[in-house]
Order: structure tokens, then C-alpha cells, then sequence
């Protein structure tokens, strides 16, 4: 397995661990005023995990498959944020990261090449997909675990 991919893999337990065993109060309280709670970050990573994942199996199922993009705000707007359980998103992300993992073990390192186009990034690899992915959870998660030391302190 690439150092890519085992980083991919690795950091979902960063966000088990930092939505459990928080409180409802704790998960909703906006410490940041303007920005987002830790479930709707929690939920976000999730929900954003989930279009990753479909734009990999899109790259390595069809040549050139085309990637449609998703409106984050809309999103969260519309999904019932407030109402999903942010463990429970924490561990679907994981879930989907190890199934994501599990195929590329199975295709081999050559599928990192395969791409897709993207309506509004052009070419993307499986490889570019992981890499977004990956710096898309480290910016969350750092926002996140400073709200939760805020929310949460010890």
C-alpha cells in the first residue's frame, strides 16, 4: 500500500475520536461565531467523503467518466444536518475509506493513473481525488479539534 493510500486510510479514526463522546450541546455549539459546529463539520467530511468515493469509482469503472461538482452549502442546507448523528458519519466515513482502499488494493498501484473530468477542475486522477481528499480532512479536522478544545476542554 502507497503512503498515500495508508494516510487515506489512517485518518478517519482522527474524527471517531473527536466527535465521541461529546455532547449534543457540545456537537452544536459554534465557539467560532460565523462558522461552522463540529457536526456539521463531522457531517460534512461525511457527506464530501461520500462524492470522493463516487468520483474514484467513477475514474476507475469508466475512461474519462465525467465528475459532476456539488454544492457544499446547498448541502448542508438541505440534508437534515442537525438531526444526523455525527459518530455515526465519522464511521460511514471510515467505512467508505476502507471499502475505497480495498478496491485499490485490488486494482494495483496503476489505478492511481486513471481519471476522470471534472466540470470545473478538468482532468482528475484516482490519485488527485486521494490527494484532495486527504487535504480536505486535515483542513476540517483542524478546525475542528480547536472548537472541540474549546467545547470540551481536558
Amino acid at each position: 500500500m502507497s503512503a498515500l493510500v495508508r494516510s487515506y486510510a489512517e485518518q478517519p479514526v482522527k474524527l471517531i475520536g473527536a466527535v465521541a463522546g461529546l455532547t449534543a450541546a457540545q456537537l452544536d455549539a459554534t465557539p467560532i461565531p460565523g462558522t461552522w459546529s463540529i457536526r456539521q463539520i463531522a457531517i460534512h467530511l461525511s457527506d464530501c467523503e461520500q462524492v470522493f468515493a463516487h468520483r474514484i469509482k467513477r475514474c476507475l469503472a469508466d475512461d474519462n467518466a465525467r465528475l459532476a461538482p456539488f454544492e457544499e452549502n446547498l448541502w448542508m442546507a438541505n440534508l437534515a444536518v442537525s438531526h444526523r448523528d455525527a459518530l455515526r458519519a465519522a464511521m460511514l466515513l471510515q467505512s467508505t475509506r476502507l471499502q475505497i482502499v480495498e478496491i485499490l488494493a485490488g486494482l494495483g498501484d496503476a489505478a492511481l493513473a486513471k481519471k476522470g473530468v471534472h466540470a470545473d477542475l478538468g482532468d482528475q486522477t484516482v490519485q488527485t481525488i486521494l490527494e484532495r481528499a486527504i487535504r480536505h480532512f486535515d483542513n476540517h479536522i483542524e478546525h475542528l479539534n480547536k472548537k472541540r478544545a474549546m467545547v470540551a476542554p481536558g
